[in-house]
């Protein structure tokens, strides 16, 4: 995640709505409604209008796995925002299987 004056930009938003399996312009739509914001997908990032924390976003993705992905045979899926080289954010998947 880059600070860009007043907007905050997602480099790797294509990469994360992969992990997740869905559609990112779903993705895209649910961020801007619940941030309350405007912005645009950049090929493979998106600009959001606005200043938000990491924590907001990693919440915001959370928040987004709660209400629309589902996984069987799993009891946890935790997506997890984690600063790599330099000021990016990449998305690690956390799962713990139930019995299998």
């Amino acid at each position: 995640m880059l600070t860009e004056g007043k907007t905050i930009v997602l480099d790797n938003f294509r990469i994360i709505a992969d992990k997740l399996n869905r559609d990112p312009e779903h993705l895209f739509k649910y961020m801007l409604k619940e941030l309350g914001t405007s912005g645009k997908i950049d090929g493979s990032r998106v600009i959001f209008h606005g200043k938000f924390t990491t924590t907001v976003m990693t919440d915001l993705i959370t928040a987004y796995v709660n209400d629309y992905v589902t996984a069987q045979n799993v009891a946890a899926l935790i997506p997890i925002l984690s600063r790599q080289k330099g000021s990016s954010l990449c998305v690690v998947m956390h799962v713990e299987a139930t019995d299998l």
